[in-house]
């Protein structure tokens, strides 16, 4: 079973295949999913948008031992390095780092913080702005 979380109004739509048992809800109401149960679990855009610090081990919690967990968001540290080269400018940079955003994230520190709370990275990827992190939960 996967679950697909995702933003209101912010997330980019999901890929979904239609052959899959599959839940797809607003972050607001990751609480009422059951713990442990999920085989995947994709969050679209949620730790930069969601006002919960803990929504990533909200997450993680409903994960069951084995399962992965698939993150992706706007990359704080790109969105920075390009404005620095000229590839943007600080209006675009300041677009795609705001926006709404409640935080700002990094792929490299999402990935110390997968590992320091026991999961294992499989995939760390960046393309242009946007990061995909992937763990497995042991």
């Amino acid at each position: 079973m996967k679950a697909i979380i995702y933003v209101d109004g912010k997330s980019s739509p999901p890929f979904i295949n239609e052959s899959e048992e599959l839940s797809m809800l607003s972050s607001k109401d990751i609480d009422s999913l059951p713990n442990a149960i999920f085989e995947e679990i994709e969050l679209l855009d949620v730790l930069e948008f969601s006002d919960r610090p803990e929504i990533l081990e909200v997450a993680i919690s409903k994960l069951r031992h084995g399962g992965k967990i698939k993150i992706t968001g706007t990359d704080a540290l790109q969105v920075i390095k390009n404005a620095a080269l000229g590839v943007c400018n600080l209006e675009q940079a300041s677009s795609f780092m705001l926006g709404g955003r409640n935080k700002l994230v990094s792929a490299h520190n999402l990935k110390e913080g997968l590992s320091s709370v026991g999961l294992n990275v499989t995939l760390v990827g960046i393309m242009g702005y946007k990061y995909v992190v992937e763990a497995q939960r042991q």
